[in-house]
């Protein structure tokens, strides 16, 4: 798998959901936690997001409350799925820590139902994010080129809410990653960690040993049988054109001898191009 994007760790941790998310069973070894299949959930999620036990706030961790909560109000959430999103109402309570200005909220995790609640507004699916991790691992997709293509399926399906923008979606995705059950080192489970024996792709950077010939030379390596060309200059080269370089030429050829002739000094000291001093 290559190496993840860089990102901080405030895009890592701030989000309502925070339950460990199995891993999709292509990236799982055995013995790993892994989503056999995806959660008939997430396909059709119900219309009201209900709250969990011990639901909590992103900017609050520590701080958790329960279904039977006093308080307990309806909020419109947006689900971004593959294809389109999906209107929703979920079960949120005012945090008690959050300052009253602004209006943060402890919400249901989620995880169950197959979504990743973000920040109780937006809710995407973990078909969706799983998505993006599948694309990067195979050809290293960029957060942008992976990002527009979901907004055209969008239009193609006509969604009634376009996609996110690449800076949420690259918050989206860490904070999503982070959940997720990265416990093993991804290492084969034959050979280990350490393998007695590695296959290298060096042809570019070196040969093998069994073509080390004593002809063989580098590639910068000029043969003694190569033809000699001298140094030349192109005639396409010039910015003007071969006849008006000719006239040029004869002109100044001539203006050399007359001062040779006039002077009998050398034609290099009294040349246009040496300088204009006896």
């Amino acid at each position: 798998m290559p190496p993840a994007p860089e990102s901080t760790s405030a895009d890592c941790e701030r989000s309502v959901s925070y339950h460990t998310v199995p891993l999709p069973v292509w990236a799982a070894l055995p013995g790993e936690d892994s989503r056999d299949s995806l959660t008939r959930t997430a396909l059709c999620p119900p219309a009201l997001l209900a709250l969990e036990a011990s639901s909590r706030c992103a900017w609050h961790p520590q701080i958790t409350v329960m279904p039977g909560h006093q308080g307990i109000k309806p909020l419109e959430c947006t689900i971004y799925t593959l294809t389109c999103t999906l209107d929703r109402v979920m079960q949120v309570v005012r945090c008690p820590s959050c300052p009253a200005r602004g209006r943060r909220s402890c919400g249901p995790d989620l995880g169950t139902l197959g979504l990743f609640n973000y920040n109780n507004h937006s809710v995407f699916t973990h078909e969706l994010l799983d998505e993006y991790t599948s694309a990067y691992t195979l050809a290293e997709t960029p957060f942008s080129a992976w990002t527009q293509g979901v907004v055209r399926r969008y239009m193609i399906h006509g969604s009634s809410r376009p996609f996110v923008s690449v800076e949420v979606f690259r918050n989206v995705w860490f904070s999503y990653v982070h959940l997720q059950a990265w416990t093993s080192p991804k290492a084969c489970p034959v050979c280990g960690p350490s393998p007695a024996a590695t296959i290298w792709d060096g042809i570019t950077l070196a040969y093998n040993k069994k073509h080390l010939l004593a002809s063989l030379q580098p590639p910068t390596q000029i043969h003694p049988d190569a033809p000699q060309r001298p140094d030349r200059m192109s005639e396409k080269m010039s910015i003007l054109g071969p006849c008006i370089t000719r006239a040029l030429q004869n002109l100044t050829n001539e203006w050399y001898s007359e001062c040779y002739v006039v002077t009998g000094k050398s034609k290099m000291r009294w040349g246009p191009l040496a300088g204009s001093h006896a």
